[in-house]
């Protein structure tokens, strides 16, 4: 399998303006890792994503803690869309869409149906979305991925903008943890979202330059 997903790549280069996450209540962050977060310990990107309408790319490194019910992974408030692990323990990202009258037409992906996550492991998960597919990725060690693309149907003719994007709100994500330092959301090709361990922010003649620290 030969998906190409080179986070040094992300890390070694400087980008103008991407978005960063804000943090709500008292979820536990060290070195850009996030753990410990409830349903009022999280945090969230705190702009419109837009960019749902367009191809865009979600990948993100997290590390589960003791399965046992419904966990939403990174959800995206004011729409059904998410990245969740289900109560069988099956990982699935759900598209909120809308059809031609307006009523919702969602569409959902799994890397496999064959494909358990299990307790206490690192996961590194892509998501790319275009005009007609969705496709998604699962690995442990950034080798070996197992995958699976769906056409997305000619009724959904739009996707529901998110308000927010959110890292462990909704459905406690207890004992899990999310590596922001290889997390991010690309639009069009372009970082949308990007908030590493170490971040400092510039202006230049006015405008935010965001620079990856070391």
């Amino acid at each position: 399998m030969s998906l190409q997903v080179n986070s040094t790549s992300v890390s070694a280069v400087n980008y103008r303006g991407p978005v960063g996450y804000s943090v709500v209540g008292t979820p536990t962050i060290s070195a850009g890792v996030v753990s410990n977060t409830t349903s009022s310990n999280y945090v969230r990107i705190e702009e419109s994503f837009n960019g749902i309408n367009s191809d865009f790319e979600l990948s993100v490194k997290f590390t589960t803690g003791t399965l046992t019910a419904l966990a939403t992974v990174i959800g995206f408030q004011g729409t059904d869309t998410k990245l969740a692990i289900e109560a069988n323990k099956k990982l699935v990202f759900l598209l909120g869409g809308v059809d031609a009258g307006g009523d919702t037409s969602n569409v959902n992906i799994r890397p496999s149906e064959s494909y358990y996550l299990d307790d206490n492991t690192t996961y590194y998960v892509v998501v790319k979305k275009t005009d007609t597919t969705l496709r998604i990725a699962i690995s442990t060690d950034k080798t070996n991925w197992t995958e699976n693309t769906k056409d997305i149907p000619d009724t959904v003719v739009s996707m529901k903008v998110p308000t927010q994007v959110r890292f462990g709100a909704a459905n406690a994500f207890s004992g899990g943890a999310y590596d922001m330092n290889e997390t991010y959301i690309k639009v069009n090709g372009k970082l949308w979202f990007w908030q590493p361990r170490e971040v400092t922010k510039l202006q230049y003649n006015g405008t935010d330059v965001w620079t990856a620290g070391s």
